[in-house]
């Protein structure tokens, strides 16, 4: 079957991993209860207990080890997510400022409003053609002042042909070729 997350009805920052065994957070600044106290995980304001760096301070879930992800519907707020490489995914976003890792040519994404980076690997010109879905969000304007980034991960590929790649990638403001 077609499994699919749909996070369109929160508002919150999230961080998804879209992988097997993927921990994911809903949220942040979520409050924690410790025996008769509770503070706000991230703010550490508790005097008895130190968190690491990077610790989770929101509602978390995990992706199963055998489960995978085809479609990922993004929350209204900003959106970190790393696509799983072994599956080709649709992934939609709204009006945060989204980040999308791991992306191929053959992955759908369509970005919202908001200043949105996505990070795409190639490891073939002839991979860029015209069915390539991947968007930036038309929802620009010239006085806008959201950029959305294309950031292009070209190994073994010596040259570049700029016009080709606007042509099939949507609505991108700048193009990132390093690695």
């Amino acid at each position: 079957g077609i499994d699919t997350i749909d996070l369109s009805s929160y508002s919150i920052k999230t961080k998804i991993d879209l992988n097997p065994k993927g921990v994911n957070e809903i949220g942040e600044k979520k409050l924690f209860w410790q025996a008769d106290n509770y503070y706000i995980k991230s703010q550490q304001e508790s005097p008895d207990t130190e968190l690491e760096e990077g610790s989770k301070s929101g509602d978390i879930f995990v992706i199963g080890p055998k489960t995978t992800i085809e479609i990922f519907i993004g929350s209204s707020g900003d959106n970190d997510i790393k696509l799983d490489q072994k599956v080709i995914q649709t992934v939609t976003t709204s009006d945060g400022s989204d980040i999308i890792k791991n992306a191929l040519v053959t992955d759908t994404i369509s970005t919202g409003s908001g200043s949105d980076n996505v990070y795409v690997t190639i490891n073939s010109l002839n991979e860029i053609n015209s069915s390539i879905n991947i968007d930036g969000g038309s929802e620009r304007s010239f006085f806008s002042n959201f950029t959305d980034i294309l950031h292009l991960k070209m190994s073994n590929i010596s040259s570049i042909d700029l016009p080709i790649i606007s042509s099939n990638f949507d609505n991108f403001e700048t193009y990132d070729f390093s690695d």
